[in-house]
């Protein structure tokens, strides 16, 4: 792998804009979104990126909703969004707008969205009391290609991104290599997140986030009251499920919605001020009511709702449950309005490397453990970038010089040529 200059890259119009943090369900913060007017103070780049996220989570789970209407969804949107900036980062012409619009951050400078992340992720790593994080990404590139040194520079920076050569034309052990640090990263819980038979000599890199959190109840739930009871399923059909509770009535963000209730379960300590991460459930009040619910999500909402809640006594009883759920996200991401990034022709991913590329596939696993001691959740994003022809293949050489020939000494870093010259006769 080699590098390359380029200027930085910025979207047409800067501005201040909406993201959400961790997993559908396991929230950082999420604040309002703010209008860029000069009269305005200036907002923190975490809050830029957490309202953006936000919007781009709740629209990105729609489409993934209609693809399975009464199917488990669950997925990582910070993860989503991680790795598609840092592709983001690689982005020219149209397509940047694209991404960035689809991103929610097109009117933010694109050096204010790596500032974000960056500062966000730092954030991450400190969670506090009773709850573990690991954020980490990683950019895994053609042995045989010249990326852009700006492009990885700026990913190393705000991402922390670990770049790592692979030969990508031995796709089983280059798959097994990335797998193997999504499986670190996320303790065990993501596996097989590459699919071998999707890499090839024309894979130019592989981007990937891996996201783990595991955190514990504030208030958790006694094993010895765990019962197995009745679930209602869609069309009144029951399944049996271990349902969680509390003999005691705790004090948790609650409110009363229109045709719903919702709640808020603190993970670490117990004091408000110091637990950072909660897990939301909204119930709709009718055993059918969830289509509705979901058709009403929306950034503004989420927030609206938020704000809404209020220290409550009240009693929780909850499913005990394990989850697992893995997407090719190509469709979604078109649905929403970057599909020319997966298009071969019109792509323009030239602050990343000199050949054409493209985005081939976006492929995201999740899983979610739910217990009386508290939450795990994992989630791994891969955006793999395809070559618009095929590379030939390297294979070893014989190079015998036994006749004239040209030769040159040079300074690498800068091209300057000290010397050059055609031997015809070695001899003299």
């Amino acid at each position: 792998m080699r590098f390359t200059t380029t200027t930085q890259r910025r979207f047409p119009m800067p501005a201040v804009v909406p993201i959400l943090a961790t997993f559908i369900g396991c929230l950082v913060t999420v604040q309002t979104p703010v209008r860029c007017e000069e009269t305005i103070p200036k907002v923190n780049p975490v809050q830029q990126i957490s309202n953006a996220n936000a919007d781009f989570g709740f629209r990105l789970f729609a489409e993934m909703q209609k693809a399975q209407p009464n199917g488990n969804v669950f997925f990582s949107p910070y993860s989503v969004s991680s790795a598609l900036t840092m592709t983001l980062n690689g982005a020219n012409s149209d397509t940047l707008v694209q991404m960035g619009r689809t991103l929610g951050v097109n009117k933010i400078p694109l050096e204010n969205v790596n500032r974000g992340y960056e500062a966000l992720n730092m954030r991450l790593k400190t969670p506090g009391e009773g709850v573990r994080m690991n954020v980490a990404n990683s950019l895994w590139a053609n042995q045989n290609l010249t990326f852009i040194d700006s492009f990885l520079n700026d990913n190393q920076k705000s991402f922390n991104a670990e770049v790592a050569n692979l030969n990508f034309g031995n796709s089983r052990a280059a798959a097994d290599r990335i797998n193997g640090w999504v499986n670190k990263q996320t303790q065990g819980k993501i596996d097989n997140l590459v699919k071998p038979d999707s890499l090839s000599n024309m894979t130019a890199m592989v981007l990937v986030n891996a996201i783990y959190f595991q955190g514990d109840w504030s208030y958790p739930f006694e094993k010895a009251a765990t019962k197995d009871e009745p679930f209602q399923l869609v069309g009144r059909q029951t399944v049996s499920v271990p349902m969680m509770r509390r003999a005691k009535m705790e004090k948790y963000g609650y409110m009363k919605g229109e045709g719903f209730q919702a709640v808020r379960l603190p993970y670490g300590s117990p004091k408000p001020r110091e637990s950072r991460f909660s897990l939301y459930v909204f119930l709709p009040d009718r055993q059918d009511g969830l289509r509705d619910l979901l058709n009403t999500l929306s950034a503004e909402n989420w927030d609206s709702w938020r704000r809404q809640m209020r220290p409550t006594e009240g009693t929780v009883i909850l499913p005990k449950f394990k989850m697992q759920y893995e997407s090719e996200l190509n469709k979604a991401l078109t649905a929403l309005g970057m599909g020319i990034a997966f298009d071969r022709e019109k792509a323009d991913f030239s602050g990343m490397l000199r050949q054409k590329a493209f985005i081939s596939k976006v492929n995201h696993k999740a899983v979610l453990e739910v217990d009386e001691k508290g939450s795990t959740a994992a989630a791994a994003t891969s955006v793999e970038m395809g070559l618009l022809s095929v590379m030939p293949a390297r294979k070893p050489f014989t190079m015998k010089v036994d006749h004239p020939f040209f030769l040159a000494i040079v300074e690498e870093s800068t091209g300057q040529i000290l010397f050059m010259g055609a031997v015809w006769n070695p001899k003299g």
